[in-house]
């Protein structure tokens, strides 16, 4: 298992009529990693957009992201006040994580990524940049 990890994906929706089930349980998907590296931190999000930071990563490969809430109570606040929004640095920001949820992305070399958060809180976002 050198230079590769593994990712297991399976999600089910169960919505009064509507069913729906994605990924193969008990599966899993092992990408290569091309080089060694990660960059791991938890950063503060205001409501100001803000940069993504890939630490000393030369070549992005997936970027975890995890919204930690902004630590004054529950994870999954009921009003909803500790979303994050993010996507490409300097666009509009058209993804949105809730407290508790978690997020994997297949991140396009050289790109820019963005977050900000609402303007009732500081949220705490963790993340992860794996290198390629």
């Amino acid at each position: 298992m050198s230079q590769e990890f593994v990712i297991r994906f399976h999600g089910t929706l169960i919505n009064q009529e509507l069913r729906d089930s994605f990924g193969i349980t008990g599966t899993t998907r092992k990408y290569d990693q091309n080089a060694l590296g990660l960059h791991s931190t938890i950063l503060e999000v205001v409501d100001a957009a803000e940069l993504i930071p890939i630490g000393d990563i030369t070549t992005e490969g997936f970027l975890y992201l995890k919204n930690l809430g902004s630590g004054t109570g529950a994870l999954n606040s009921s009003d909803g006040a500790d979303y994050i929004v993010y996507g490409k640095h300097g666009d509009s920001l058209p993804f949105k994580i809730k407290a508790g949820e978690e997020a994997w992305l297949r991140v396009n070399p050289g790109s820019q990524l963005g977050c900000s958060g609402n303007v009732s809180s500081v949220t705490r976002l963790q993340m992860k940049m794996f290198e390629d």
